[in-house]
């Protein structure tokens, strides 16, 4: 689990709102196919990101935890090329979203 410990206390739907206007476009950009990630508030402060039509679980799991940020990369699709794809510009948009000057300190490795 990587852990973004940042000076804000994040908000859960606005980042699910942030990451829902972003991310498929830049996805679709990277790897030139039209595969739509879905961004899902499944708890009030955990979001998914998955497609259900291609994985039977989600492909990561953003916690927000007080001030804490904590992304997971499920164990299940490690390898998986849409994953690999993906991985980068969750952690781009986490960083946008929170702000360079906000974040103190990132710790641990995304690993599922």
């Amino acid at each position: 689990m990587k852990t973004f410990k940042t000076g804000i206390r994040p908000s859960t739907q606005a980042l699910q709102q942030y990451l829902t206007e972003r991310l498929n476009t830049l996805f679709k950009n990277k790897i030139q196919k039209d595969v739509i990630m879905q961004v899902t508030q499944t708890e009030d402060n955990t979001i998914e990101i998955g497609q259900p039509d291609f994985y039977e679980s989600f492909l990561y799991k953003i916690v927000i935890n007080g001030s804490d940020v904590q992304l997971v990369k499920s164990e299940h699709y490690v390898d998986d090329v849409y994953n690999l794809a993906l991985e980068d510009i969750v952690l781009s948009l986490i960083e946008s979203y929170i702000g360079q000057d906000n974040i103190e300190t990132i710790t641990g490795e995304i690993s599922g």
